[in-house]
């Protein structure tokens, strides 16, 4: 979803509640599989000032 978003599709995010849906959905699925990732990923999102 982040890239179809980031090359322009008119189905990627574009409204707050999809944005959120997708971030939640991250985490969860980091949380689920977080034995697998080695090393850990780096979460650090970069905030746009």
């Amino acid at each position: 979803m982040i890239e179809a978003t980031a090359l322009g599709d008119p189905n990627g995010i574009r409204s707050l509640h999809k944005a959120t849906a997708v971030r939640i959905n991250m985490h969860l699925y980091r949380q689920l599989h977080y034995a697998n990732f080695n090393p850990a990923p780096d979460t650090d999102d970069e905030y746009p000032e």
